[in-house]
Parts: C-alpha cells; structure tokens; sequence
C-alpha cells in the first residue's frame, strides 16, 4: 500500500493490516488504529497526533521524524522500530515493549523507563523531562536536581485494570493513581507550567524552583521545602 503524502484524518483503521505499507509523510492525526499491524511499515514523518496506537505491532517500523504528541501507545510492541526524533511529547508509553534494537532518542527512553516501572539511577540532576506523560508515576527519593520538567505532566492518573476476583473473571477495577515524588530533590529545577495535581509531595525540595503556572491542586506538601535559598549548595 502507497499512500504517501495523503491526509486521512480521523480515520478508523483498528485492526488494519498495514504491514509493509509506505506511510511517510501522511497525516492520520486523530485517527483509530489500535491492533493495527504495521510491522515494516515507512511511517517516515507521519503525523500521528492524538492517534489511538494501543496494542499496535510497530515491531520493526520506520517512524522516524514522526509526530506522535497526545498519542497513545499503550501495549505497543515496538521491537526493532526506529523512533528517532519523533515528538513523543504526552504520549502514553506505558506497557511499550521495547527491546535493545528500538532505536528512541535518551530523554524518552527514560521516559519509557520511568512509565514502566524500569529500575532508575536516583540521580537525576539535570535531565529533560519536559512535555512527558508521567502521569501516576513514583519518583520517590530522586534527586531532580536542575531538571527541566517543563509542562509535564505528573497528575493524576485514572487506571483501568482487570482484577481476578473469586467466583467472578476479569473485573474492571477503576482508580486513581497519584505521582509519588516524596522527598524528591526538584532544588532549582524548571517546573513552569507543571501538571502536579494530586501528587504526593510531602518532604520534596522545591527550593529556588520555577514553578510559574504550575498546577498544584490537591497536592501533598507536607513538609515541602519551598524556600528560595534554604537548600543553595544542596545535591
């Protein structure tokens, strides 16, 4: 299939087999195409924004350049696929799969791994976070240290999950699921515009950080150290 340069927004295309297909430069933004398989395909500079990828076989397909913002990704298997460059800003990453041939620039690897529960250095001084969907994540004990978080987006995460209960299969439990960054090192890192609602932010050092638009409803700050120069010096 060669549907190059073509605009098909907002299509449905869930369960498609695209497998091969030579995809780049098109816009499917806002489109349904979830189980779909694009394994191989030539997604080169697609525009993928707000695109319901869950459960897709990206196993070995080119995206690089893509724009994947507000896309969701979830349980995606993107084996040996090339994410070079792609714009991945708030897009679900949670239960990718990857594996050491998925080619995916640093700061969203990282990502990937803080999504997923992947095993963290606690220093963190310094890295780009900014724009990730890091929604209900636990970030506990780690030094953030000078990191840019800007716009990103650590609220509240609203979780689906099928709960094996006696005498009854595959009941969907609904809950929330709020950001832990207890005692988190956020010293002079650049929260402007940060989505912190909900989150867990007791005994966090937030001195000399810029948090300038920042949304902090229902945040736990007990403890907090929001002091300009109380932790000058501090690593």
């Amino acid at each position: 299939m060669n549907l190059i340069g073509m605009d098909i927004e907002g299509v449905n295309l869930s369960n498609a087999n695209l497998s091969g297909a030579k995809l780049r430069d098109i816009n499917l933004s806002n489109s349904n195409l979830s189980r779909s398989n694009f394994s191989a395909a030539n997604l080169h500079n697609i525009n993928l924004k707000n695109t319901d990828l869950s459960n897709a076989n990206l196993t070995g397909v080119n995206l690089s350049n893509a724009d994947l913002c507000h896309a969701n990704i979830e349980n995606a298997d993107l084996s040996n696929a090339d994410f070079r460059d792609v714009n991945l800003n708030y897009a679900n990453l949670r239960e990718t799969k990857i594996n050491d041939l998925t080619q995916l620039d640093n700061k969203w690897h990282l990502v990937w791994k803080i999504v997923n529960q992947q095993r963290l250095n606690n220093d963190l001084k310094g890295v780009n976070l900014s724009g990730a969907d890091l929604r209900g994540v636990n970030l506990k004990n780690i030094n953030l240290r000078g990191a840019n978080l800007e716009a990103t987006d650590l609220g509240t995460e609203y979780c689906h999950t099928l709960t094996p209960r006696k005498g009854l299969e595959n009941i969907r439990n609904n809950y929330y699921s709020r950001s832990n960054l207890r005692n988190a090192n956020l010293c002079n890192a650049n929260l402007k515009a940060i989505n912190l609602t909900g989150a867990y932010l007791d005994g966090a050092n937030l001195s000399v950080a810029n948090l300038i638009a920042a949304k902090l409803n229902d945040a736990e700050m007990t403890n907090a150290n929001l002091l300009p120069a109380a932790s000058k010096g501090q690593t």
